[in-house]
């Protein structure tokens, strides 16, 4: 299918057969076949109405973290947030208010200068607040869907929803939204006052417990979710794995639950290298460990659409 057609519906930018390693944090992946910048919001709605009329697999990317694309690239059309899509601002009493596109770091910054508490945990974790919103990206104890109000959504016909926080549902890593085709486009957040000496008591004490994340090398953030009881790369270290490379893939020295890139890795081998950590886990341990990043592009978009189609279907008939 001719996807130039996209450069007449959004006023942003539209690449074609575009290498999408250079728009993930771990730096790996093959080509999509378009990529599209929106300009703002509008865009967004085209370019879902548009994938949904030709049943095309889509991808929301933020800053690129928590998310794995295959060698193979994906298979549809991609759509970069960011630039433009990233006000924040106060938008009520102890209220902010956050685009797609805004990392988390400038969330925290403003919530600094306003002294409101309450994001200082996601001090140091690279992502955005639509992705931190989709994985309910988070420290210990403490994540995002503690302190979200509410969630402004484009659904899969481009149709604008808010989300009241009673609306919505976060566990560990997880969201309402892993299981739909929605643009998160806003974001409410709700903080408490407090002093600076506060805030910047918090931010150190949460930097204190992340600062040793190998931050010097390009990754994907945590590999793995915590099983029950347990800690990822506590595991990892334990059954021999940290320092294990595959070709350019490398278990962390610093913290075995990332795998981090030394210049030239392929997502084939951080799969080759996730497989391996997972065998030697289960086989020390017997613990089966999940991944908290989402492998994406390849054969998977279309085993993905026919899992979508049955889901509907199921609903429908019952």
């Amino acid at each position: 299918m001719d996807l130039s057609i996209l450069s007449r519906l959004v006023r942003g930018k539209v690449l074609l057969d575009e290498e999408l390693a250079p728009h993930t944090s771990i730096g790996v992946g093959g080509k999509a076949d378009a990529l599209v910048v929106p300009d703002g919001v509008e865009d967004v709605r085209e370019v879902l109405r548009f994938c949904r009329a030709e049943d095309l697999p889509l991808l929301f990317l933020g800053r690129g973290t928590n998310i794995l694309i295959l060698d193979e690239g994906f298979p549809g059309v991609v759509v970069k947030v960011g630039g433009k899509m990233s006000e924040v601002k106060l938008s009520g009493p102890h209220v902010v208010e956050a685009e797609a596109g805004v990392a988390l770091s400038d969330v925290i910054e403003l919530s600094k200068r306003l002294r409101l508490s309450g994001m200082e945990f996601a001090i140091g974790i690279p992502g955005s607040i639509g992705g931190g919103v989709w994985i309910n990206a988070g420290a210990k104890t403490h994540s995002l869907g503690d302190v979200v109000s509410f969630v402004d959504v484009l659904d899969e016909d481009g149709g604008l929803i808010r989300l009241e926080r009673e609306e919505l549902s976060f566990g560990y890593r997880t969201s309402s939204f892993q299981d739909k085709g929605w643009f998160i486009w806003r974001v409410g957040l709700s903080l408490q006052p407090s002093s600076s000496e506060v805030i910047e008591e918090k931010l150190r004490y949460f930097w204190e417990r992340r600062k040793h994340q190998p931050y010097h090398f390009p990754s994907a953030g945590c590999v793995f979710k915590n099983p029950p009881g347990a800690f990822a790369g506590r595991l990892i270290e334990m059954s021999g794995c940290k320092g294990v490379r595959i070709g350019d893939a490398m278990v962390s020295p610093n913290h075995a639950n990332f795998i981090v890139n030394l210049g030239s890795a392929r997502a084939s081998d951080v799969l080759a290298l996730i497989r391996l950590v997972r065998e030697r886990v289960r086989e020390a341990f017997g613990v089966e460990l999940e991944l908290e990043i989402e492998v994406r592009g390849g054969e998977l978009e279309t085993v993905r659409r026919r899992c979508a189609r049955e889901m509907v279907l199921e609903r429908n008939w019952r």
